[in-house]
């Protein structure tokens, strides 16, 4: 699932991986985190760009920072499902919609 280019930095690393929605087939790199996240993210942006279905939850969330301090972002509304192969690994995941930064994906490793 990982690719032998991946690198480490300190409680994370960053992969090559392709998304699969519907017919797409989209490569990404993707930041996995080893100590922050128990969830996993996409960017808003990067899955309207890509017509990726975004499925409305129930019940907003609001994003816990660290030291258990809200995050300063809008609550997470929507989720979005996807196939995600990592190698020769795949991986159904559900990823919140949110702004993100720097990575289109940041996900743990747990």
């Amino acid at each position: 699932m990982f690719e032998i280019d991946s690198f480490f930095k300190d409680s994370h690393m960053i992969i090559s991986c392709i998304l699969r929605h519907a017919q797409s087939r989209i490569s990404v790199l993707a930041l996995i985190d080893s100590e922050v996240f128990v969830y996993a993210f996409i960017d808003k942006f990067f899955a309207q760009h890509h017509n990726l279905s975004l499925h409305s939850l129930i019940y907003s969330r609001r994003l816990q920072g660290f030291d258990d301090q809200i995050a300063l972002i809008e609550d997470i509304t929507h989720v979005v499902e996807i196939i995600m192969t990592l190698e020769d690994h795949i991986e159904r995941l559900f990823l919140y919609v949110i702004d993100l930064n720097q990575y289109f994906i940041i996900m743990s490793l747990s």
